[in-house]
């Protein structure tokens, strides 16, 4: 990280900090008439990736993507997938 000191003693401004990619969930969001593989990617090296299926926003206390899951036809209009990353020491 990018340490700018302005003078002031004790005054750290951070100008590089580490983020994290957004997900990308795929295939995209669509109604499907057979079961379909979702899959969920992220281009941030060692991040988790965690989801929901209710359409909340995903925490580190929700489920943990390790491989693609099936989607069922039935889900149709009632499951909303939704995706986030984490990795220690990034935003």
């Amino acid at each position: 990280m990018g340490v700018v000191n302005n003078g002031y003693p004790y005054l750290q401004i951070y100008t590089d900090i580490d983020t994290v990619n957004t997900p990308v969930i795929s295939p995209p969001g669509n109604g499907y008439e057979t079961i379909v593989l979702v899959g969920i990617t992220c281009d941030t090296p060692n991040a988790l990736i965690y989801f929901t299926l209710d359409g909340s926003e995903p925490t580190p206390n929700s489920t943990l993507f390790t491989q693609p899951f099936p989607a069922e036809p039935e889900w149709l209009f009632t499951v909303n997938v939704k995706a986030r990353a984490f990795k220690t020491g990034c935003f």
